[in-house]
């Protein structure tokens, strides 16, 4: 009866706060990898995206492993709303949300101490502000939901011995397990759960929970299949005692941010393991005797201590450093990866404010309860708060890089994309400052020197440019772009069967490169190959037909070859598609007056080309009398 009376004030109050402490995040951009996962994803504007998202993942697809529910939540939104970041933003904030409610909604179903508090918390605290503000990261908060409902389902159907609740767990776990792939060792999760509410482990639970353990490898095995084949290839650097102990290391960091959300920096120094150092192994042996003290205390206090803790370290594993991916060439922590193993840490905590307010016995229970609640609500406030401080870092790239470098100076990826933020805004002295910045802290930074040759090149500075763009492609040949700009470098220097090559070299790495094709183009324009020419702008036109200065320069070529009615028809589809082309009603109008003798329309076009401010052949022909 209570919990029905206060059931939808708990809620709206969760709700409100939630909203407010992320309202910031709502307003922000695309960040990071956005563009990539959301942006340029060619699935989510094509008419078959859905079935190339479940059935074809790896067609034109450079980073996406097979998380096909978290891709459909974005082939939906485009279809609905379009590439809106705001709109993006908020389905990722009420998805985290809707995984709080389930929080606490389970807990409470569970007889949880502190259920709501644990849900509240949950929902706002900042640590959490990286999965639900970096729309990227949708994977997290949707991956999120489904494993809350798969642990609720599954413990449902132990004490209901239905199917229904059994099945209903098992879809649920792959839901989860396709929206996000790190989720793979709930079924340990489900083992420890067993243990903490006492339900008991028999053989029959673990008949059950085999077919969870079988998705686990299937789903880890198929990741693993996209890392080595799709994308590359999984590495594993460091011995094993060096893994031992970055794994005994970042529990603790984790703990410490739950417990003390400050400061939370998009990406941490990466840390020096030194095994020689005899302080390197604290954590480690602290762990070892945190874990036997807890088994030591198992029959008492110990017990419910240590299954928290080995749920979040079990839920961890899959970043605890045994692997390795993209994230840990810049550090071996991430909030981002700390959403779910946190959960029963906070449980922990809650729990644990609880029972130490219950030792004050000279209070009644009332004065212990209001105790709790201005506990409660002083630590959500203080968290609700950063949390919307945090949430405004994310707001762009350039202020979310600025803040990174705020907090940790020796961020290189940090100095890396403030290099070429600044390059882009035309402030060249800032550009180079952090390319060189960068490049001191890790000199075989490839982006990095491709960054810098692009400032170098927009100053006109081009044998520098050069010079960088020979570092870049010398640390990692397969770099396209470095090939690209070279050859631009080279194509303003004249050099241009340099540049010719430096195109080719693009080409053959990626196929798919329409710029280089658009380059290559105007190098076979300058040398007269115009069918070469020709070729190349059809190739650009094929991927993007909307593309107006390739079809343009088309038209140009294939009036050159005296193919008159290709260039009328390429003039003809560029006005269409930008009626202020001034260009083009030049071309056009001189293609009517010298060669298709049409002088009616050929005056026409050159009066509107003058008319957006290109008059020398307009004149030339009125001073003739050809245009009256």
């Amino acid at each position: 009866m209570y919990l029905r009376t206060w059931l939808l004030p708990k809620l709206l109050i969760l709700i409100l706060i939630t909203i407010a402490a992320y309202y910031p995040a709502s307003e922000a951009g695309f960040i990071i990898d956005d563009k990539e996962f959301f942006l340029e994803d060619p699935v989510l504007n094509a008419s078959d995206g859905l079935y190339r998202i479940w059935f074809h993942p790896t067609d034109n697809n450079r980073v996406w492993p097979y998380l096909p529910i978290t891709r459909t939540t974005f082939w939906l939104e485009n279809q609905l709303w379009g590439l809106n970041p705001q709109v993006a933003h908020w389905i990722n904030i009420l998805l985290h949300l809707l995984a709080a409610v389930l929080l606490w909604l389970a807990l409470e179903h569970y007889r949880f101490p502190g259920a709501w508090w644990i849900g509240l918390i949950f929902a706002v605290h900042p640590v959490y502000v990286q999965s639900v503000a970096w729309i990227a990261e949708r994977k997290n908060v949707t991956a999120a939901v489904f494993y809350i409902l798969c642990l609720w389902s599954y413990l449902q159907s132990t004490k209901r011995h239905t199917w229904m609740w059994y099945g209903g767990a098992l879809l649920l776990f792959l839901g989860a397990l396709l929206s996000k792939t790190s989720v793979v060792m709930l079924p340990v999760v489900l083992i420890i759960l067993h243990l903490w509410l006492r339900l008991g482990f028999t053989i029959k639970d673990c008949w059950r929970l085999l077919p969870f353990f079988l998705l686990s490898l299937i789903m880890g095995y198929v990741r693993i299949w996209f890392e080595l084949h799709a994308f590359d290839a999984i590495t594993s650097t460091g011995t094993f005692l060096e893994k031992i102990l970055i794994a005994s290391h970042i529990p603790f960091f984790y703990f410490t941010k739950l417990l003390v959300p400050y400061p939370l920096i998009f990406t941490y120094s990466k840390w020096q393991i030194n095994p020689t150092q005899i302080s390197m192994y604290f954590p480690t042996i602290s762990s070892i005797f945190i874990m036997f003290v807890l088994l030591w205390k198992y029959q008492s206090w110990g017990k419910y201590l240590f299954y928290g803790l080995a749920a979040c370290w079990v839920t961890l594993f899959p970043v605890l450093g045994f692997f390795t991916n993209a994230w840990t060439q810049f550090s071996y922590v991430a909030d981002h990866w700390f959403h779910l193993p946190s959960i029963p840490l906070l449980i922990l905590g809650v729990q644990g404010i609880y029972w130490g307010i219950a030792k004050f016995h000279f209070f009644d229970q009332i004065s212990r309860k209001y105790i709790g609640s201005a506990i409660g609500a002083i630590v959500v406030l203080i968290f609700s708060m950063l949390t919307w401080n945090q949430s405004l870092i994310y707001h762009d790239l350039k202020t979310l890089w600025l803040a990174t470098i705020n907090q940790n100076e020796q961020s290189w990826v940090a100095h890396q994309e403030l290099g070429r933020l600044f390059r882009e805004e035309k402030q060249y002295e800032l550009a180079l400052k952090h390319s060189n910045a960068a490049l001191q802290l890790k000199a075989d930074l490839f982006r990095a020197y491709n960054n810098r040759g692009n400032a170098y090149a927009d100053l006109k500075q081009y044998d520098r440019a050069i010079a960088d763009y020979n570092e870049a492609v010398r640390i990692y040949p397969g770099f396209v772009d470095a090939y690209y700009n070279r050859g631009n470098a080279y194509f303003h220097l004249t050099q241009y069967q340099s540049a010719l090559k430096d195109y080719n070299h693009a080409l053959h790495i990626d196929p798919g490169y329409t710029k280089a094709y658009y380059n290559r183009a105007h190098i076979y324009f300058h040398f007269k190959q115009y069918e070469r020419a020709i070729e190349d702008f059809s190739r650009v036109l094929k991927m993007k037909s909307t593309d107006v200065d390739a079809r343009y320069n088309r038209g140009n070529a294939y009036a050159l070859l005296k193919e008159h009615q290709y260039a009328l028809q390429d003039y003809n589809e560029v006005l269409k598609w930008d009626p202020n082309f001034k260009q083009a009603y030049n071309s056009r109008g001189m293609l009517y007056m010298t060669e298709m003798e049409n002088l009616q329309q050929g005056c026409s076009d050159l009066q509107r080309a003058c008319e957006l401010g290109m008059c020398e052949y307009y004149n030339f022909f009125k001073k003739r009398e050809y245009c009256l």
